[in-house]
């Protein structure tokens, strides 16, 4: 690199000499033809035993190598943890809550399911592009005392998805609890 003193103003010209311009273009279409990281697990089927669509689940998960899904039960909620390459990533949530709690309220306890984001015309979901939270509707509960209460599907993911894509996501979970063993117990 040259440096010039324009005498007159007391400017400096640099002047790039061919290496640095090489490098310096080499850096920058070495930049444009790096391939995006791969997905190379198979996206699963089911979440800790509930069946969702791959094709709903696919834009909230991250590219990686290895998956892994486990689950947390407690009383009145089940956890479903996804991690991805040892990191956890995606998790879903189903908990009963006392009748009347609305899909807002429950939203408000999620960190990226803000207020101001949708909620549907129906105030049956919430949603936002790392989040939801679903109303399920669950006919015939697996335990007498929860007929008072009702049930909600939420997931939070580290992937920024469309907000469209996190609708049918919890649309299709919510689909998917209410056709679960948790809501068609059979009373013999």
């Amino acid at each position: 690199m040259k440096r010039l003193n324009n005498r007159g103003n007391n400017k400096r010209v640099y002047l790039l000499g061919p290496a640095t311009v090489t490098a310096v273009l080499g850096l920058t279409l070495s930049a444009c033809t790096d391939s995006e990281p791969e997905r190379e697990y198979k996206i699963p089927s089911a979440l800790c035993g509930t069946p969702v669509s791959p094709t709903l689940l696919e834009p909230a998960l991250p590219p990686g190598k290895e998956i892994t899904i486990s689950t947390k039960p407690l009383i009145t909620r089940k956890r479903c943890i996804v991690s991805v390459d040892g990191n956890q990533v995606f998790s879903v949530i189903t908990s009963w809550r006392s009748e009347g709690t609305t899909v807002t309220e429950v939203a408000a306890g999620q960190p990226f399911v803000k207020l101001d984001n949708v909620v549907t015309k129906d105030g049956r979901y919430a949603y936002s592009d790392r989040g939801a939270v679903g109303k399920v509707h669950c006919a015939n509960p697996s335990m007498e005392f929860r007929k008072e209460s009702q049930l909600f599907v939420q997931f939070l993911t580290n992937v920024k998805a469309k907000e469209s894509e996190t609708k049918d996501l919890i649309t299709g979970l919510a689909k998917a609890v209410a056709e679960s063993d948790e809501c068609t117990h059979k009373n013999n």
